[in-house]
């Protein structure tokens, strides 16, 4: 339907692309110059040691950048065109995906939701999707921000795109690890991914974390990354003893020890890897839940029966 023409270095360079497409009858939506965008540009957003900053981050930086990044394109790209150009396209044949259908909508059965909070901002939407579908309240939590977990809670997930670059903010947010630590205690599942992991550990580069995990992290000099065929050691809120998965790691930090006495995986040349403790699974390996939709289930199995069990404590 049209192209947009990006890192367009010159007048001369826009021209000579405009004619090639115009030869083969490719219309051309609009373009962007190279130093438009170039790190250090008045539109490039302000990048950290794993990517851009999230705007979530309320950064003056990163606000500013995404604010002039969309003046910048409203100025050179035709949006009208596009808009009316991707109204005209055809349905999709698939089906589109459904975290109701993936969890067999476990929304629909009968009795209080159980709160589940999510650390917003840091994971794959479609997270809190399927914990919704299967029956859960879902609230979001600001790790750097929020003094406490939302009232009622009754699991909490921190997903793999937590930070590790905010090790000052979490550790100065002593309220917000101390009622993580006191959920952890209470036995309710809380699933930890990447720097999840290292958040709930007792220190961060002598700065002190949630303290649910009896293990130091540091930051280290080598960047371990890659993808991980994993089976799991031990049966928790994530699945049961010898699920198999196949997960993502990306960080620069250690925990000391690797794993726990109850280890979360166990991979092909690799040793054991995590902790799991109670209702704790806590690990560097970040899931795609999309992949794995059976997580959100147990997640909410498992807070649900302990909400129970304190409703009929407190009767």
């Amino acid at each position: 339907g049209g192209v947009i023409l990006n890192r367009v270095a010159s007048d001369r360079h826009e021209e000579l692309l405009r004619e090639a497409l115009g030869d083969i009858g490719v219309p051309v939506l609009g373009m962007l110059r190279r130093r438009a965008l170039a790190p250090g540009g008045a539109t490039a957003l302000p990048d950290r040691a794993l990517g851009p900053v999230p705007v979530i981050h309320r950064s003056l930086e990163a606000t500013r950048a995404v604010r002039r990044l969309g003046e910048t394109v409203a100025a050179t790209v035709d949006v009208e065109r596009i808009l009316r150009l991707a109204r005209s396209a055809p349905d999709l044949p698939q089906e589109p995906w459904s975290a109701a259908a993936e969890t067999g909508a476990g929304a629909a059965s009968d009795g209080p939701r159980p709160v589940i909070a999510i650390a917003g901002g840091y994971g794959y939407p479609e997270i809190g999707e399927l914990a919704y579908a299967a029956g859960a309240e879902v609230v979001a939590v600001d790790p750097l921000r929020d003094e406490a977990l939302p009232e009622g809670t009754a699991g909490l997930v921190i997903p793999g795109g937590l930070p590790e670059a905010y090790a000052d903010e979490l550790a100065a947010n002593g309220g917000l690890s101390a009622s993580v630590a006191q959920l952890a205690r209470s036995g309710r599942p809380v699933i930890a991914e990447g720097a999840g992991l290292v958040w709930l550990c007792r220190e961060f580069d002598g700065q002190p974390m949630c303290g649910v995990l009896d293990a130091a992290a540091r930051t280290a000099d080598q960047l371990v990354i890659g993808y991980r065929a994993a089976t799991a050691q031990a049966a928790s809120p994530i699945g049961p003893a010898g699920t198999q998965v196949v997960g993502y790691k990306q960080h620069r930090t250690q925990v000391s020890p690797r794993a726990g006495t109850d280890a979360a995986w166990l991979w092909p040349g690799g040793r054991p890897e995590g902790f799991v403790r109670r209702g704790v699974h806590a690990s560097y390996l970040t899931l795609h839940w999309a992949g794995h939709p059976e997580i959100a289930n147990r997640l909410v199995a498992a807070a649900t029966a302990d909400a129970s069990a304190e409703r009929e404590e407190a009767a």
